[in-house]
């Protein structure tokens, strides 16, 4: 009979240490990448073989004063604007105001909260996420259905080709990503997480994307990148490390701006490449991430700091306010890109427009 409770006792140590070594399993494998510094700048519009730049249509129910997000589908551009009542922008490919996409309200189609949206592979859907869970329309704006969810505050969502994966930073939630169909019914768990969290707004928006079959996602507390294989449902962490790289161990008794800090404040990822913004001693700068060889470069870009806002395989898309694009050319260096229609919309945007498109064609 003792012998019977002592297996019983240790069966039962034995299954709370292996739920603990389960909790504590951020990923299915794990890296620690140092954060190398690069003296010689360079300016990333040497990448670029022509700039077209779109002015935004700019009447009182279409003005944009806080860019959080840009989407590009195949219909046009979408904007979400932080602003004190935020909401989703839909502009076409030429800039012309669309329409809004939901609006703020509490009535059914409407949100209190917006803390993200994405646009379906196919571009005719359009999902906000709400903090507390998420409303559906179609690319016309017309409200489709709306999904509670009971875990916690939602931080990011974004689309891909199996469905949509948000991630719940601030919820002390017991994973970071979810993976759910198209109905937005829940399908997976992914990247478990101990819950510590620094004290702090978010210095990075969209910290999900989608690139040739993997999901990726940074989570600032850890200073950590995520890349799931959405074929495998296999995670891999790359854990960024420095002096003073953003952690909840290196901040947890004080205010992170108090002090110089490095953290990445945006990244987009092209062909298995993770590029983006780096802040760094308070100074910006751009870095690139080499899955393969596990490098993580920062440079100084010598013309131009301003963040791409979305890229795909032809294109990086960036949004420049009126005060950025008035002199731009004469701001930069580099004359190797062609932009042909600066001087055509240039009067237009000081008089109509306060936010332009610069969309840049990689060579």
């Amino acid at each position: 009979m003792n012998n019977n409770k002592n297996l019983l006792f240790f069966a039962f140590i034995f299954i709370i240490m292996s739920c603990s070594d389960i909790k504590e399993k951020m990923a299915d494998e794990s890296h620690k990448i140092k954060v190398t510094n690069n003296v010689d700048s360079i300016s990333i519009l040497d990448s670029y073989s022509d700039i077209e730049f779109i002015p935004f249509e700019s009447k009182p129910n279409c003005l944009i004063s806080h860019i959080k997000k840009l989407e590009v589908s195949k219909r046009g551009f979408y904007i979400m604007d932080i602003s004190a009542k935020p909401s989703i922008l839909y502009f076409d490919k030429n800039g012309r105001f669309i329409r809004k996409i939901g609006k703020y309200g509490k009535g059914k189609g409407e949100y209190q909260h917006l803390s993200d949206f994405s646009v379906s592979n196919n571009g005719d859907t359009i999902i906000i996420a709400t903090y507390y869970g998420f409303n559906a329309y179609d690319y016309e704006g017309n409200f489709l259905f709306s999904k509670h969810i009971e875990r916690g505050s939602i931080h990011s969502v974004q689309a891909f080709p199996k469905g949509y994966v948000y991630s719940s930073d601030f919820s002390g939630d017991t994973y970071c990503l979810h993976i759910m169909d198209f109905n937005l019914e829940q399908v997976k768990d992914l990247c478990a997480t101990n819950g510590r969290v620094i004290p702090t707004f978010p210095l990075i928006y969209n910290s999900i994307r989608y690139n040739n079959n993997k999901l990726y996602y940074y989570n600032q507390y850890n200073s950590s990148l995520y890349i799931v294989d959405t074929e495998q449902m296999h995670n891999t962490e790359y854990c960024l490390q420095s002096n003073k790289i953003m952690n909840y161990d290196l901040f947890k008794d004080k205010d992170p701006y108090s002090v110089p800090f490095d953290a990445v404040t945006n990244y987009y990822v092209r062909n298995g490449f993770v590029h983006g913004n780096f802040l760094s001693n308070f100074n910006d700068y751009r870095f690139s991430f080499d899955e393969g060889g596990k490098t993580f470069l920062t440079y100084p870009d010598k013309d131009f700091t301003s963040q791409v806002l979305y890229a795909d395989q032809k294109y990086d898309y960036y949004m420049l306010y009126q005060d950025e694009f008035i002199g731009f050319m004469d701001k930069i260096s580099i004359q190797s890109p062609t932009t042909n229609n600066y001087e055509s919309v240039k009067d237009s945007v000081t008089t109509l427009s306060n936010v332009v498109i610069m969309k840049c064609q990689l060579k």
